[in-house]
């Protein structure tokens, strides 16, 4: 592997976060097509090209996901990697772990693309590496970061509903010294969020729920000869509508984070990392006080990469984590912390490849957790094709909410409960030919000790598993100059116990990017098919598939300036992801854009 050559290798891809190096699959830089697991790449200028306006948004085109979503802009939405649970895919934000330790879910609905500048993805068990949540994958956030010379950019946008939105960003850099900032605000008035609804919970309230976003991203860092330092924030805060009694919500997600590495010899590097988070939610009903949760999240963590000859690389670290939850609702325990202790070998032997990754967590609420990942690939001697294989266990930890919710006469918290816990074969071919490139991979995954609400007791118990088996494809080419990416996804998420499909996850789905740029002008479109779902473990709601097409064009009328134009859901089709939410129907936007590079 061309990556552990020397570790002057793994510092300047960290620093760089080159397009074809990425970091979270092994906590060390490998190249895309050298990964031992299935890994996507979102670069900022594909963000910018495909015209997305959030987070969410740019992961809904790559194989494995699927989305739900209950409502319009703001709304939560639950990403399902893999067949896996809405809580089962962790999300890092410039390395430290982001999302509510309540719910248990990661708000990317409020994360703006315009602070980001490159999204890795990498599909399937990673507890050995990053402990709780890693069951289906991992979703790392990387935000803006300097580069020499000085770059700029400002807009402004509007558009249907009511919308508008601006932003500026500055970065550069001299010296060893990298910095970027950036501000955004995003407004719409959006759409009716919920049908009217018969029952005990009934809900009937027929008007627009708008939503409000600021952003704010500040990264700084100074290179040294044989080292780096760095300070990064990123906070995100607003307000949004819904209906239902709260019918409105206040929030604030915010990260802030330092690291510091030292290239200790030629042959060992020490990263030492700390970072603060928070997933702060606030509940209005008509304006009036209703209820909140607030997560705060401290972490540490060190990390050491030991280069042993050319073409093994031995890495050992630690993290410690401490959440806190401050709440008008009464739990009976607030805070907990978490040690985890992690090793991982990679090596090579010519053309095959070799990952042992071994994890130990110690809960102060459960106790100890072991996980692992074993993984190897292969240069197959011919037609340029590589083989990889893999078997890995992960697990979630139970939430606060499962296990300290106050009891009432529905619902009680239970803190017996075990942590959910997976195992997964992995099988995976990929190659490029003939300016095709392409990778086919298949998943096998048990859960067992799923958490799930038991009526009999009116508390959640570990009383369900699960078995996901799928199959993905990616698929990249160009044709006259058009660029085209497939992505297409089957997928089998069953109740181990009932053999019913799990809740608000498609089976089938198939996703097309096609884009086309001349001089001045470029054009795209997006094509998203998902099959139908089900919108609950008894199987007994069907929420019937559909297909969304998207349009954008970018016209540059000067060197610096450009129009930027796209249309959401061009066809208009009505389709639901979760029973009686509406989702986002046409939608014109325009952007006028100045940027500008020294």
């Amino acid at each position: 592997m061309a990556a552990f050559s020397a570790l002057t290798v793994y510092a300047s891809a960290q620093t760089t976060q080159g397009a074809g190096i990425v970091v979270t699959a092994t906590r060390t830089a490998v190249t895309v097509d050298q990964a031992l697991a299935p890994v996507s790449v979102i670069t900022a200028e594909q963000l910018k090209q495909r015209q997305v306006r959030n987070a969410e948004e740019a992961l809904r085109a790559l194989p494995g996901i699927d989305i739900a979503k209950n409502g319009g802009a703001g709304a939560q939405a639950s990403v399902y990697m893999r067949g896996a649970n809405a809580d089962h895919t962790l999300l890092l934000i410039d390395g430290l772990k982001m999302g509510s330790a309540t719910n248990g879910l990661a708000s990317l609905q409020h994360l703006p693309i315009g602070q980001i500048e490159r999204i890795e993805i990498v599909r399937g068990p990673r507890s050995a590496l990053y402990g709780s949540e890693a069951i289906g994958g991992v979703i790392q956030i990387f935000t803006k970061k300097g580069a020499e010379g000085l770059r700029g950019e400002a807009l402004i946008g509007g558009g249907g509903e009511g919308t508008n939105e601006q932003g500026l960003s500055l970065s550069g850099g001299k010296n060893g010294w990298r910095y970027a900032a950036s501000v955004s605000r995003l407004e719409t008035d959006g759409f009716d969020a919920r049908q009217p609804t018969t029952g005990f919970f009934a809900v009937n309230q027929p008007d627009d729920d708008g939503y409000q976003r600021t952003g704010v991203n500040v990264r700084v860092s100074k290179t040294f000869s044989r080292g780096e330092v760095e300070l990064h924030g990123l906070r995100s805060f607003g307000d949004n509508d819904f209906d239902g009694t709260p019918n409105q919500g206040e929030f604030v997600n915010q990260t802030l984070g330092a690291k510091a590495r030292l290239q200790a010899t030629d042959y060992w590097d020490i990263t030492l990392r700390a970072g603060h988070s928070r997933d702060d939610s606030t509940n209005l009903t008509d304006g009036v006080y209703f209820s909140e949760f607030n997560t705060k999240r401290v972490s540490l963590g060190l990390q050491n990469d030991i280069a042993i000859g050319d073409d093994h690389l031995l890495t050992i670290g630690a993290d410690w984590m401490d959440d806190r939850v401050d709440s008008n609702t009464a739990y009976d325990v607030t805070s907990r912390d978490v040690l985890g202790l992690f090793g991982q070998y990679q090596g090579a032997w010519g053309d095959h490849d070799l990952l042992l990754a071994l994890r130990y967590d110690d809960n102060e609420q459960f106790g100890g957790q072991t996980t692992g990942n074993v993984a190897w690939g292969y240069d197959l001697p011919w037609g340029g094709l590589r083989l990889t294989a893999g078997y890995g266990t992960a697990y979630k930890a139970p939430t606060f909410n499962d296990l300290y919710w106050p009891a009432s006469a529905w619902f009680s918290g239970n803190p017996n409960l075990k942590p959910e816990e997976s195992h997964t074969w992995d099988l995976g071919l990929a190659g490029e030919n003939h300016g095709v490139s392409w990778s086919l991979s298949g998943f096998r995954t048990r859960v067992k000790n799923l958490i799930a609400y038991d009526a009999t007791t009116f508390t959640n118990n570990n009383i369900n598993s699960a078995k996901l088996d799928g199959v993905e494809l990616e698929l990249g080419f160009d044709i006259a100059g058009v660029d085209i990416n497939v992505a297409g996804t089957l997928t089998r998420a069953l109740d181990g116990d009932t053999g019913n499909r799990l809740a608000r996850r498609a089976a089938r789905s198939l996703k097309v990017q096609a884009d086309k740029r001349w001089d001045a002008v470029s054009v795209g479109g997006d094509w998203i098919v998902q099959g139908h779902r089900w919108d609950e473990l008894a199987n007994t709601t069907y929420l019937a598939g559909y297909g969304v097409v998207n349009l954008r064009g970018e016209y540059r009328f000067a060197q610096d300036w450009a129009l930027r134009v796209s249309a959401e859901n061009l066809l208009d089709p009505t389709y639901q992801t979760i029973n009686t939410y509406n989702t986002q129907g046409r939608l014109i936007l325009g952007q006028l854009v100045w940027s500008f590079a020294q």
